[in-house]
């Protein structure tokens, strides 16, 4: 069942980080956009003492994000870094998808 988690009033004043819905009354999905939303949510965590799980672009099949405890959501850090072709390597962010890749690498 779908639940809407109301928002930590420090986390709304301080950042861009926002919590949304998750599968468990319990557990608090947090959207990240940057670096420094993801360093806030891990002092979160620590404060807390709490463990935290990664949310890419919802596309495999795990579960493994659902946890009664943290949960960062990645989908708004879906950017291609960089592509480097001489040496095969690409560089993203954690909520690319490979449908992303497949667009980026074919053109």
């Amino acid at each position: 069942m779908l639940c809407l988690c109301r928002a930590l009033e420090p986390l709304a004043k301080r950042s861009s980080a926002l919590r949304t819905k998750t599968t468990s009354a319990h557990s608090q999905v947090y959207e990240v956009k940057n670096k420094n939303d993801i360093y806030e949510v891990i002092e979160i965590a620590k404060k807390n003492k709490s463990n935290i799980s990664n949310i890419g672009s919802k596309r495999s099949y795990g579960d493994n994000f659902l946890n009664d405890d943290i949960s960062i959501d990645f989908k708004y850090m879906n950017k291609i870094v960089d592509y480097d072709v001489k040496n095969k390597k690409i560089t993203v962010e954690p909520g690319v998808t490979i449908d992303q890749l497949l667009k980026f690498t074919i053109k």
